[in-house]
């Protein structure tokens, strides 16, 4: 959908199921901003996982789309102002997090074993919260051993 005035141009997308089920962006062309929802945060919390409509290939297929749109401003859904880089930081976050979660599962490790070992703290301000990563660990173990 697109809303145009002569002056401003806003271009609405649905994105998800990705974070969640309505994960949808805002997009100022011309003004080079994306308005992100959940789909990025920058903040130290990391990124609820959670959600039970998250389809995690998707979220980080679309991140990597929206990483390349001309966009010099990222407002995320929770934190300060981002950039594209910021998205990359989220998708990085998301992309090792779900490796090593499949891997575990493929090794028959329990959820809490992975919280245990999976340490997502390079990814700076996404895996800095120890318990926010345990809880997305355990969430994202739950989905994807339930579509084994």
């Amino acid at each position: 959908m697109v809303f145009d005035d002569g002056t401003h141009r806003v271009k609405l997308t649905l994105q998800g199921p990705a974070h969640s089920r309505g994960d949808a962006v805002a997009y100022l062309p011309k003004e080079k901003i994306l308005v992100s929802g959940d789909l990025c945060v920058n903040w130290n919390w990391g990124n609820n996982v959670a959600d039970p409509d998250a389809d995690f290939d998707h979220w980080i297929r679309v991140l990597d789309q929206l990483a390349q749109w001309k966009v010099q401003t990222v407002v995320p859904g929770h934190g300060s102002l981002a950039t594209t880089e910021t998205m990359r930081g989220q998708r990085a976050y998301l992309a090792d997090m779900q490796e090593k979660v499949r891997v575990g599962i493929k090794a028959g490790k329990t959820a809490d074993q992975l919280v245990q070992e999976i340490d997502l703290s390079r990814h700076g301000s996404f895996g800095a919260n120890a318990e926010g990563n345990g809880v997305s660990i355990r969430a994202m173990h739950r989905k994807l051993a339930a579509v084994r």
